[in-house]
């Protein structure tokens, strides 16, 4: 990922090479990463931590140490929000959702998978957005909802698409085209199905978690197709590379989805064939799921062959591993529920940050004595509107004004009546904004009015009746001696944006309105429509 920090040249090489190993070289990572740390703590760097700890957490979850996982992963959100880093946050919470979509709670996981792709999309973070969306299709497949996971994992596609060359790209789009392809063929589509499967031959990626997918589609494909002799070859194919391949567990839902398919057919030969070329995998795991899912496929085989003392002592096994199972669930449960208070902490935490912020935003944005927004969120708010008016070619209105005789006022009364005349005025204007009217303190006396789509009629009339409302303000001095009325005098410009000139030309127009007025008999209303 991009960093937005300027980091020294040796930072930045550990950094690349904690992303290179964390899968292939753990233990490289590991020590990579607690340097990282002492780096980040020292410079109080939420952005380099919540990088590490994130990486931390991925190094867990391949070693399957759940408890540290999620405390690594939570550490690594924390500094994640206090970095504003919406590239990792939506990693992280894409880690979570296929977590979860690996333990099969697929409505956790897609409140996971929709939190990231709002941080995602935040930050226009295509390659994560196309992850995301892919995911999410995959719960919908496993779901059966077949045409949510094609319109998911399509838009998938359009981001996965944008760079094609890069290997981890390769390696996604077919895997998507594998899926997509088997979507299709439950919709028995076979064209389609066919179409799809084609175009991951044309990618010539070579990975293990892609060999299997392929298989199993081949399987299904030529069994719908009527094709036994090729269904049989494909399943061979798939069998000797499960006894030699180093393939992921990410696929072993496509392998238990093709016993479940030939279990459905009871093809019991080929079922028993492909259970015993994953028992060497199996025997070494850790998922005790896996185990007691493949056990529970033999038990099917062993009842249909009649083979009563493999049955007897499958059977045995699977009890073991089914109380063993909910043991783990019941922890898995409790660390869940531990997790998801953890993560309403730091949303709450989170939402206190971007509170916090918004208000630094708005109070930077506001003039310190009136309120009312600034020259800053004035010139933001101008150019928003002019854009729009010039690309819809509706009309807009830029209004300046300022105080009569205001000088007058602040040398002769003093500059504590002057802010008495400046609030008065404030308080009127801030009772004319709405969605389609806009006021701010360019500076000194001088205020302006933004109007959004609105006739000549209707902007005068609005002026005409703010003239009106401050002509009737009385103002006492700070002791108790009248004031001179306040009065003001408002130069208007009126206009459709013209695509060759810019919003300045129109505020030069609206500013010589207002002298306009000055120059004549002040507190009046000079309009100029162009």
């Amino acid at each position: 990922m991009e960093f937005t920090y300027p980091y020294p040249e040796k930072i930045l090489v550990k950094i690349k090479e904690v992303e290179e190993s964390y899968i292939s070289n753990a233990e490289l990572a590991e020590t990579l990463c607690k340097e990282l740390i002492e780096i980040g703590r020292q410079n109080q760097d939420d952005q380099l931590l919540g990088f590490v700890y994130y990486h931390f957490a991925l190094i867990d979850y391949y070693k399957n140490q759940h408890r540290d996982f999620q405390k690594n992963l939570i550490l690594g959100l924390k500094h994640q929000l206090k970095a504003s880093a919406s590239e990792l946050l939506a990693k992280s919470y894409n880690v979570l959702g296929t977590t979860a979509m690996f333990a099969t709670n697929n409505s956790q996981a897609m409140d996971y998978f929709m939190t990231g792709l709002r941080y995602a999309e935040e930050q226009g973070v295509r390659d994560m957005i196309g992850i995301i969306n892919g995911n999410i299709g995959n719960i919908y497949r496993d779901l059966s909802d077949h045409q949510s996971a094609i319109t998911y994992m399509k838009r998938s596609l359009e981001d996965t698409e944008r760079h094609p060359d890069s290997f981890n790209e390769k390696i996604s789009l077919a895997l998507l085209y594998c899926n997509l392809a088997a979507c299709f063929l439950d919709l028995r589509e076979l064209s389609m199905a066919d179409s799809w499967f084609n175009k991951i031959k044309a990618e010539h990626t070579v990975h293990e978690d892609i060999q299997v997918s392929m298989n199993v589609f081949e399987i299904r494909y030529f069994h719908k197709m009527g094709d036994t002799i090729q269904r049989e070859q494909a399943l061979q194919r798939l069998i000797a590379f499960l006894e030699t391949a180093d393939f992921s567990w990410n696929v072993f839902d496509d392998i238990f989805s093709l016993c479940e398919f030939l279990q459905e057919k009871e093809q019991v030969d080929s079922l028993l064939q492909i259970l015993s070329a994953l028992d060497k995998m199996l025997s070494e795991s850790t998922f005790t799921k896996f185990r007691q899912r493949s056990l529970s496929y033999k038990i099917y085989c062993y009842q249909q062959k009649e083979l009563n003392q493999k049955l007897s002592a499958a059977y045995m096994e699977h009890f073991d591993l089914t109380k063993q199972l909910e043991q783990e669930t019941a922890i898995g449960i409790k660390n869940d529920i531990k997790l998801r208070e953890e993560l309403e902490t730091v949303r709450a935490e989170h939402q206190k940050i971007q509170s916090e912020h918004l208000l630094l935003v708005k109070k930077s944005c506001q003039d310190f004595l009136t309120s009312l927004p600034n020259r800053e969120w004035l010139d933001d708010h101008l150019s928003q509107v002019f854009e729009r008016a010039r690309d819809k070619q509706v009309p807009m209105a830029l209004e300046v004004l300022d105080i009569d005789d205001f000088k007058y006022v602040n040398d002769t009364l003093g500059h504590q009546d002057g802010d008495r005349y400046l609030l008065a005025l404030s308080s009127r204007l801030y009772e004319l904004f709405d969605k389609e009217v806009f006021c701010a303190r360019q500076g000194g006396d001088e205020f302006v009015i933004v109007y959004e789509n609105k006739t000549k009629e209707e902007v005068l009339s609005i002026a005409q009746e703010l003239q009106r409302d401050i002509r009737r303000l009385s103002l006492a001095t700070a002791d108790s001696r009248r004031n001179p009325p306040l009065t003001i005098s408002q130069g208007i410009c009126q206009f459709i944006p013209d695509i060759g000139k810019t919003i300045d030309h129109y505020y030069q127009l609206a500013d010589q309105a207002l002298y306009r007025v000055k120059n004549q008999s002040k507190n009046g209303i000079y309009l100029t429509s162009i």
